[in-house]
Formats: structure tokens, C-alpha cells, sequence
């Protein structure tokens, strides 16, 4: 199977989600099959996130993988028909920005992950922290796999 491994980065700094990253892309390589880590820039300020989401969304991998997981937010709103989420961090959690447009954004952002989550066959959260958030927020069937515990991951990325 032809797997795509999707993550949001910001350029020049060193990343969990990297590391995450080439672990699964070593394992799943290892179970047979072809994968490959895809590093999707990305800029944390809160103005560049909309433009940023849209533009992760028009990019099609359908044609190049079977399989995609995403593993660092906003790489979850692509679009793919056999799509899986693995995340660290809770991407639906409030914002700190103070201003009413700060707010509204915040709230744009959040809203435009769960419709990428909601589409998912799978929701991982690395800790049962971002479970329970993601489950507050309406997702169903959010299972908790902590990495490390890389038996486990490829089962569930592969399942």
C-alpha cells in the first residue's frame, strides 16, 4: 500500500511531529509497505492559519497514496478518501487571542479541523488529553495511541 505521511511544519525548527513522522514512515516500510514523510510548511500566526487551511485543503493526494496520516495540525483538513488522524496537540482547544476578530478566527480555525477530523475513517490522540478534548468537541470513536508504541500505531493506522 502506497502511504502518505502528511505534516504541518515550521520551517528551520526541530518538530515532534518530524520525529513522529520518520518513526511511522520506518515501521510502515518495515510492514511492506511504501510510505513517505510529506512536510507541509507552515506559519503559526493566527492570520496566515485560514489562507494556510485552504490551501492544504485544494491539494490533492488521492492520486498518489492509498492511505494518508496526518500528524500535526492543520494537516488534518486535507482531503482524502482513506484519511487517518494522529495528533499531539488538541487542534479544536481555544486560542489565546483577546480581540473579537482574534476570537472569531480562532473559532473559524477550530471549526474548519473538525470538518477534516469528522471526515478521518480514524482519530488517534498521542495522549488521553487531546482524546478528551476531541471527544468534547463531538468525535466519536477517538482512541488514544500513545507514541512509542509503534505495534499499536501501524495496527491502527492500517486497521
Amino acid at each position: 500500500m502506497r502511504i502518505g505521511i502528511v505534516s504541518a511544519v515550521v520551517p528551520l525548527r526541530d518538530d515532534e511531529a518530524v520525529a513522529r513522522g520518520v518513526a511511522l514512515e520506518e515501521r510502515l516500510r518495515a510492514a511492506g509497505h511504501e510510505a513517505e514523510l510529506v512536510l507541509l510548511p507552515f506559519d503559526e500566526a493566527t492570520e496566515a492559519q485560514l489562507v494556510q487551511r485552504a490551501a492544504y485543503r485544494a491539494m490533492l493526494f488521492a492520486p498518489h497514496y492509498d492511505l494518508v496520516v496526518t500528524l500535526r495540525t492543520p494537516a488534518e483538513v486535507i482531503r482524502h478518501g482513506r484519511k487517518v488522524a494522529w495528533l499531539a496537540d488538541d487542534p479544536l482547544a481555544p486560542g489565546g487571542e483577546g480581540t473579537l476578530l482574534g476570537r472569531a478566527l480562532v473559532a473559524d480555525l477550530a471549526r474548519a479541523s473538525l470538518v477534516g477530523l469528522r471526515e478521518a475513517r480514524c482519530v488517534l490522540a498521542a495522549s488521553e488529553g487531546v482524546a478528551e478534548g476531541l471527544r468534547e468537541a463531538g468525535l466519536q470513536g477517538v482512541r488514544v495511541v500513545a507514541p512509542g508504541d509503534w505495534d499499536l500505531v501501524v495496527g491502527a493506522v492500517l486497521a
